[in-house]
């Protein structure tokens, strides 16, 4: 909201409040916002519940976070879980990582491919980590790649890892944090090419003795 950003706040507070009192559900998650940068709970959760009521998935989120914060696991559960089904990507990932911790590893797994679908990147790693577990290492590095191409940083360095590995190139571990960053920016190239397992021996101009990339230390 414009007038947020220009910091006239209590303005942009009261317009909200106008809208949030005449039903707009988007409204009342951002009012909910508010008071909770005050430290005022109490009137921020009640404003999440109404928007959530109201049908607002994001709010529904948002009260799955503050359940499972308050060790209220089943209340989260059900929030995760209305908040996944109406299509939001974080939840399905949260509601996926509940489940795993509790032991309900396959549909654990549906959810986490549905965030995944929808573009969660922490949804992308968990997967390939799994697949990893599982002795898949094709599947890991297919998500890895998504993640990478997606902008995720931890996705590319995994990525840039397991290929180094797979290549003979130096391992990833001895780098320096200059020189990680340049590998996750050369695996997120890689993974954005598409290229067919035949060309990734690509990644090998990307050793540390020889690429430019990575400077000196």
């Amino acid at each position: 909201m414009l007038l947020h950003e220009w910091g006239r706040h209590a303005e942009a507070e009261a317009l909200l409040r106008e809208a949030a009192g005449g039903g707009h559900v988007r409204a009342m998650e951002m009012v909910g916002y508010l008071p909770r940068l005050r430290g005022e709970h109490t009137e921020s959760d009640r404003w999440y519940r109404r928007s959530a009521e109201g049908g607002n998935p994001h709010a529904m989120a948002v009260l799955g976070e503050l359940s499972q914060k308050q060790g209220a696991e089943p209340e989260a559960e059900s929030w995760f879980r209305r908040a996944a089904e109406a299509g939001v990507a974080d939840a399905a990932y949260a509601l996926g990582d509940l489940l795993y911790r509790r032991g309900d590893v396959d549909e654990s797994a549906r959810w986490a491919r549905r965030a995944a679908d929808g573009g969660s990147t922490a949804a992308m790693n968990t997967l390939a980590a799994r697949s990893l577990e599982q002795g898949d290492r094709e599947a890991a590095k297919s998500w890895y790649r998504k993640s990478a191409r997606a902008g995720n940083d931890a996705g590319a360095r995994r990525l840039a890892e397991m290929l180094s590995r797979a290549r003979g190139t130096c391992p990833a571990s001895g780098l320096n944090h200059r020189a990680c960053r340049s590998l996750a920016m050369g695996a997120r190239y890689l993974a954005s090419q598409e290229l067919p397992r035949s060309q990734e021996c690509a990644f090998q101009a990307l050793r540390p003795t020889r690429g430019v990339l990575f400077g000196r230390s």
